[in-house]
């Protein structure tokens, strides 16, 4: 079992869109997002 997966991404927004899509079917949601502009961004997928 994974406790957590990261991937880095040169175009987060992207990124976003497209596994909010694909894990949508699973019940798999966004729950946090951790967007700052011009550093390390993040969001978490639960």
């Amino acid at each position: 079992m994974f406790d957590h997966i990261g991937f880095v991404t040169a175009d987060l927004e992207q990124s976003r869109q497209f596994y909010i899509c694909c894990l949508e079917p699973l019940g798999i949601t966004l729950i946090e997002d951790n967007s700052t502009p011009g550093g390390s961004s993040w969001f978490v997928c639960c």
